[in-house]
């Protein structure tokens, strides 16, 4: 009872109450509850990213929150950890560890909220949020296909989440959001969380394993479990290029501007996009794991399609990565439905052309002179220039 009056006390000091929540809210209110009074908890999560129905992005980490470190509106300590990277806020400072710079980052003014998107903490105020707001609505799905859990759809009215300042803004005029909400059924705590990203896209958490007596001495806030790297300064780390195994048949000075001769993906042959007389060439310089890249398949498809047969060549440019991936990028073009044929070591080309984005499109004419080279898909202006260029009606 006195736990609940607490509850009620930071709520009402701290949030808007609207009318009595709905029958379907109270769930989320124990949830709420069962949240607040963890004192530390850790799980695995597994990040995806959607655009257009086509998953761009998976990523594993395992998570881990002080909870007693911190409150609803201070963030507690925390650890996030990937194969590749490990992060650690100490209450004051971020740490970043990166296996491909070999560099610990010490940031001493975070923006301690900006990689916590769809976690633990987070999600707490979101519930406060969405229990204390007159403009949200609440539905909890009849999920007849699994007994295990709870499904909530929640709309905000003319406005959004924060998740760095954790909270709703709204603006009149403002479209509707949207969120889903699983949680466990056994013990109310999240279970996946999906919300949108785009008008087309959508970024899904999925939380597993829990633990709740997992706890850390004060040597681990330290970093001192973090790998024995250097550690520099944020801007340092920044400016500090990933360290690469240089690929012997890739290490070799390349040559400039109408030279560059690229393999084409799932094929033997080469490409030199400079040296097609006579034809329009549409440069689409893309890389894994880009979302707007994804995006622009489908359009870039339909101009393949439409242009292919009237003077237009397209190829995709993988601008990353090195033949080592070459399996991977098979598999990825695939799984995107790129219709075009796609070039792969691209970035002695993309350095070239200085091409910093994905996408970023460049046309090249029928005298093989660049007549357009801007980051971003703009599906009207690339229309446009493509019609003239084709001598098209």
């Amino acid at each position: 009872m006195k736990l609940k009056i607490v509850f009620l006390y930071i709520l009402f000091h701290h949030f808007s109450f609207s009318q009595s929540p709905e029958q379907n809210t109270k769930i989320l209110e124990k949830s709420f509850e069962r949240m607040m009074e963890l004192q530390s908890v850790a799980y695995d999560s597994y990040k995806e990213a959607e655009e257009s129905n086509v998953t761009y992005l998976t990523q594993k980490d395992f998570i881990y929150f002080d909870l007693k470190s911190g409150s609803l509106l201070k963030t507690p300590r925390y650890y996030l950890g990937t194969d590749e990277d490990k992060l650690l806020y100490d209450g004051k400072r971020q740490l970043l560890s990166s296996k491909k710079k070999q560099l610990v980052m010490v940031n001493d003014k975070p923006l301690v909220n900006n990689p916590l998107l769809l976690t633990f903490v987070p999600i707490r105020n979101f519930m406060a949020e969405v229990l204390t707001n007159d403009s949200t609505t609440v539905k909890l799905v009849d999920n007849k296909s699994s007994s295990n859990d709870f499904e909530f759809k929640i709309t905000i009215h003319e406005g959004w989440f924060d998740w760095e300042r954790r909270k709703i803004t709204q603006k009149e005029g403002y479209k509707d959001s949207n969120y889903v909400l699983h949680l466990y059924a056994d013990n109310l705590l999240p279970k996946r969380m999906t919300k949108e990203n785009g008008p087309t896209g959508h970024l899904t958490r999925t939380f597993d394993h829990y633990r709740f007596d997992y706890t850390k001495s004060e040597d681990f806030w330290e970093g001192n479990e973090l790998p024995d790297y250097k550690r520099v300064s944020l801007e340092e780390f920044f400016q500090t290029p990933e360290k690469e195994t240089v690929d012997g048949n890739n290490s070799k000075q390349e040559p400039i501007g109408q030279d560059f001769e690229l393999p084409v993906i799932g094929s033997n042959n080469t490409i030199k996009p400079f040296n097609i007389t006579g034809q329009v060439v549409l440069l689409e310089f893309w890389f894994r794991n880009c979302g707007p890249c994804v995006k622009a398949v489908p359009s870039i498809n339909m101009l393949h399609t439409k242009y292919g047969n009237k003077g237009l060549n397209i190829f995709g440019v993988e601008f990353i990565e090195g033949e080592a991936s070459l399996n991977l990028l098979k598999a990825y073009k695939s799984k995107t439905n790129m219709l075009y044929p796609s070039l792969y070591m691209g970035g002695p080309l993309a350095t070239s052309l200085n091409v910093q984005a994905g996408p970023t499109i460049v046309i090249i004419d029928k005298k093989g002179e660049i007549i357009y080279n801007q980051p971003g898909y703009d599906e009207e202006k690339v229309s446009s220039v493509l019609s003239n260029v084709l001598s098209l009606d």
